[in-house]
């Protein structure tokens, strides 16, 4: 039986994580499990213990959590790039504000639920886990984690690893020297449309570009 495990991003609630995890499992796995950003993290040993032999999918912030872990195959959707606390504040804020927009965040009237789903479910993740979520950001952990270096890492260690990265993200731009670097190190970059939530919002599509594409 082909087995997943997703870990969502940062403050995403464990609803969203169950819908990213039911659209891996229409088409593309048998089975899988759904961890919050706030539990994997807090959690290293459970994420190695679920995540060995299996496939990981990690949204945002979800790659900080399998820093211990040797899954068969890791898929990491736009992951953290170093910034700064104070520039990863004002990118949430356009975000937000983004993802609010028709044309953009909102394309189709069925993308007006799913983001109500996406908020309802980010606001109780909040409330239940304010620790869970806040203290990695305001220790500067997530702020200063580095896919680049990660994913080369765990490419190193034996686990084939894939970025991808979507083209209207606000928070992270993969450039291309980086790109390269990748490509280098056996790491493939995946370009794919949307948000920076498009995993979230609309799992379906996005995981059907995704797992069609050359370098899934």
């Amino acid at each position: 039986m082909s087995r997943v495990l997703y870990i969502g991003g940062f403050g995403n609630g464990q609803a969203s994580a169950d819908k990213v995890a039911k659209a891996l499992t229409s088409s593309h796995f048998e089975d899988a499990d759904a961890l919050t950003f706030s539990k994997a993290y807090s959690h290293p040993e459970v994420v190695e213990r679920i995540a060995r032999g299996i496939v990981v999918v990690t949204h945002s912030a979800g790659m900080m959590a399998v820093r211990m872990a040797q899954p068969e195959k890791l898929h990491a959707f736009n992951p953290p790039l170093p910034t700064t606390r104070r520039q990863y504040v004002a990118r949430t804020l356009r975000k937000s504000n983004n993802m609010h927009k028709r044309g953009r965040g909102i394309q189709t009237e069925e993308d007006i639920a799913a983001l109500r789903q996406y908020e309802r479910s980010s606001a109780g993740e909040f409330l239940a886990h304010p620790l869970g979520n806040l203290g990695p950001f305001l220790k500067g952990e997530i702020s200063r984690f580095d896919a680049v270096d990660a994913a080369v890492k765990k490419q190193q260690s034996g686990v084939p690893t894939t970025l991808g990265y979507t083209d209207r993200d606000d928070y992270f731009n993969l450039p291309r020297h980086d790109e390269l670097y990748l490509e280098d190190a056996n790491v493939a970059v995946a370009r794919l449309s949307g948000e920076h939530d498009e995993l979230v919002l609309r799992p379906s599509q996005l995981l059907s570009a995704y797992f069609h594409s050359a370098v899934a």
